[in-house]
């Protein structure tokens, strides 16, 4: 029962995280749109944190009410169905005939083919590659932080903690970071947040842990999530046409995901047979060669055409 509940959970995300982000990029103006992607995930994770501690509040108030958790959930999940029903307008955009990313009026109607077409683009091409490739080569948060717990012989209570720190710090971060990105360009902050994960992992190798590195590693943790998340998106907004963007950055984010279930499963496998400094080498490895591969690969994804398709 609660693997069904999980599962539906996660389709649920699936179908919401592409309109969204499009959303998000359609209402931006494309100069600021990683910083709009910033803020969305500033708000996004400062709910994150705020859930768990309401549910510990109710649950203090009402001790196995679990029920009643549950009722608070859905009431607040209404609450933002209800706003993007009455505030978010969602207008038809018409491209322009000049944008060369779209050949003519069937091309841009959702389809199959129109899918696939979306790779001809050299820019979205090259970050689904690449958004692929890191993604394959990222160790599971939980599987880092199962690392620093027993590196540090941490209680078991005291594990959940671990998240929290860093979702504060990602919360704290990610404006700021997103409007990095759009005063020295995307790529740049997008190669650094890989590179702080790199060192993440790096230090996790050190032969003693102590509190002031498991500190270091999620400051860095958090540093990788504000350079990457909303700006991967951002890029990727940026290269799309507007008729397909939600169709885009969905294929993206199954590319990515699929990477991601991938690394996880790999590094478990890894990590029994060899340990886990064997299998963290193996991914600093892959990540310093990703960063390489993309330094030349990923190119900075100009405002200007997205500019003209959003205004036409």
């Amino acid at each position: 029962g609660i693997s069904s509940v999980v599962v539906l959970d996660r389709i649920g995300k699936g179908i919401r995280t592409a309109p969204r982000d499009a959303m998000i990029a359609a209402s931006s103006a494309p100069e600021r749109i990683a910083t709009a992607f910033g803020v969305h995930r500033a708000m996004d994770t400062a709910g994150a944190m705020l859930g768990p501690l309401l549910a510990v509040a109710i649950l203090t108030i009402a001790p196995g009410a679990y029920d009643a958790g549950f009722v608070v959930s859905m009431c607040v999940a209404l609450i933002g169905v209800a706003v993007i029903a009455t505030f978010v307008h969602n207008p038809a955009a018409k491209p322009a005939a000049t944008d060369s990313r779209i050949q003519d009026s069937a091309a841009s109607r959702v389809s199959y083919r129109s899918t696939l077409n979306l790779l001809a683009i050299p820019e979205f091409r090259s970050l689904v590659i690449i958004g692929s490739l890191f993604a394959l080569v990222t160790v599971s948060d939980g599987l880092l932080y199962l690392n620093l717990q027993r590196s540090l012989a941490l209680r078991t209570g005291f594990f959940p903690l671990l998240f929290v720190v860093s979702a504060l710090l990602y919360m704290l971060l990610a404006i700021p970071v997103g409007s990095l990105a759009d005063r020295i360009g995307s790529k740049k902050v997008f190669l650094a947040g890989y590179a702080m994960l790199a060192l993440a992992y790096a230090l996790l190798l050190l032969p003693s842990q102590n509190y002031l590195t498991a500190g270091c590693v999620l400051l860095l943790i958090a540093l990788y999530y504000s350079g990457t998340d909303g700006v991967l998106m951002a890029l990727a907004s940026r290269a799309l046409p507007t008729p397909l963007r939600t169709t885009g950055l969905a294929l993206l984010t199954t590319g990515t995901g699929l990477a991601r279930l991938l690394a996880s499963t790999l590094y478990g496998v890894v990590w029994n047979q060899f340990g886990a400094n064997q299998a963290l080498m193996i991914f600093i490895i892959g990540l310093v060669s990703s960063i390489v591969i993309a330094t030349f690969v990923v190119s900075e994804i100009d405002t200007k055409g997205m500019k003209r398709v959003n205004h036409d």
